[in-house]
């Protein structure tokens, strides 16, 4: 084994699925004792961040409230759990995000819920993000 730190990437998106992943993440972490890393990504490509955010200065306001929001959780997460967390945002495709922050950071593991199909037996599939990051991550999902 390495001697650095262990670290799991936990993509939040703020649903009740991503913050059942963000619990999981922390009781593995707490066994594996290993660091996490939250990370939301702001989909540049979303026609409604387009109309409310016309410019850079927007972007930046948006970044710091969901920065804010994460360093929130994480504190009150860290303390919970004595794990050591750390919080990002990136912008961009969330799948090709997730799993550039995951090669970046060396993530041993990236845990993520998935909002998913609608309820119902046509749609009982993992969710397109999740499914991506799944295919693409070199790392366990």
């Amino acid at each position: 084994m390495s001697n650095t730190a262990s670290k799991i990437l936990v993509p939040i998106g703020f649903s009740e699925q991503s913050m059942v992943a963000l619990g999981q993440a922390f009781n593995l972490a707490k066994i594996k004792n290993s660091e996490v890393v939250l990370l939301f990504v702001i989909e540049d490509h979303h026609s409604m961040f387009d109309i409310f955010t016309t410019n850079k200065i927007e972007y930046e306001k948006i970044k710091g409230k969901v920065l804010s929001k994460l360093k929130e959780i994480a504190s009150e997460y860290s303390n919970k759990y004595g794990v050591e967390v750390d919080s990002m945002v990136a912008k961009g495709s969330v799948y090709e995000k997730v799993c550039e922050v995951a090669d970046m950071i060396s993530s041993d593991l990236i845990v993520m819920g998935t909002n998913g199909a609608p309820k119902g037996i046509t749609k009982k599939f993992i969710g397109s993000n999740a499914e991506k990051v799944v295919r693409s991550a070199k790392c366990p999902v």
